[in-house]
């Protein structure tokens, strides 16, 4: 599937930058939502016209926010410990390639 090369393409462009795509789980937790939602998937990249990509960041960055609006990154409330300030570096950059 194009959506899952994809996934791999970019996942090796974040390994070079960000090992938190790895070491939180990022990669695995995308790929199952474009494994489960195949369907959702398909229709995205067809009907919708986004690149399988854009699709990628866009899931990179929902992922990524949903664990950030937890707290467990937090040393203290405003302020994100190491691993959350990596995770919001890898958020910002695939924003970035979003707009």
């Amino acid at each position: 599937m194009k959506d899952i090369a994809a996934l791999g393409i970019e996942a090796e462009r974040y390994k070079k930058h960000h090992y938190a795509i790895y070491e939180h789980g990022i990669f695995r937790e995308v790929r199952d939502i474009i494994e489960r939602q195949k369907d959702n998937t398909i229709c995205s990249i067809k009907n919708d016209g986004m690149s399988p990509r854009a699709l990628v960041h866009l899931l990179i960055t929902n992922v990524v926010y949903e664990r950030l609006i937890y707290g467990d990154l937090h040393w203290y409330r405003g302020k994100l410990n190491f691993q959350g300030n990596n995770l919001c570096a890898l958020f910002h950059h695939s924003s970035r390639i979003l707009v």
